[in-house]
């Protein structure tokens, strides 16, 4: 049985200079159907800024997703910082106290202080 299809790969399954794999070109994708139909997003902000403002008797649990969703996409999503109370602080102060002397160990904590955030002020050397 002979294969009478066009040869559009070569030897190692690339396609052969001049020939697409996709010849009807990109389809438009669901970004792109979004973008045309809501004036490049124009209406989708107006939306979400007419549920944050109240606009149609939304409670107040709506009006701060919407404010969420605003401020995300306007200002980007914030980055998250463990939060370290005074009792860890407090921690860390007295082992640094106690590790003075002991160089590795010194190191071994100013390295976990470094990933925990912990402003340069708050650290007791």
């Amino acid at each position: 049985m002979t294969n009478n299809s066009p040869q559009i790969r070569d030897g190692a399954g690339r396609f052969l200079p001049g020939i697409s794999g996709n010849p009807g070109g990109r389809p438009v994708g669901l970004s792109g159907l979004i973008r045309e139909a809501t004036d490049e997003g124009t209406e989708l902000v107006d939306f979400m800024l007419g549920l944050f403002r109240g606009e149609h008797g939304e409670d107040m649990r709506t009006r701060a997703d919407a404010a969420t969703w605003l401020a995300d996409r306007g200002f980007g999503k914030p980055t998250i910082t463990p939060a370290v109370d005074d009792d860890c602080q407090r921690c860390i102060a007295h082992d640094v106290e106690m590790a003075k002397g002991s160089e590795d160990l010194m190191k071994r904590i100013d390295l976990m202080i470094g990933r925990m955030n912990i402003p340069v002020e708050s650290q007791t050397r």
